[in-house]
């Protein structure tokens, strides 16, 4: 008997976990849908902050570890 409701409390439990998922990936993908696309960086975007960290400890007077 107890082994019965033990099983039943964790179908329950494993039931309830993957209903909150899933309304939660649906609820992300409303909010995907209405995103900017000019709010979504692209290669640019990349490309002008991996110069602005490299050129960064140069411009900055180095760090630790740099002349």
């Amino acid at each position: 008997m107890f082994l019965t409701i033990f099983a039943i409390g964790i179908v329950a439990i494993i039931l309830i976990i993957s209903a909150l998922l899933i309304w939660r990936e649906r609820r992300a993908g409303d909010y995907q849908d209405h995103l900017d696309p000019r709010d979504q960086p692209g290669g640019e975007h990349a490309a002008a902050m991996a110069a602005a960290y490299s050129s960064g400890p140069s411009s900055m007077g180095g760090g630790a570890f740099g002349p």
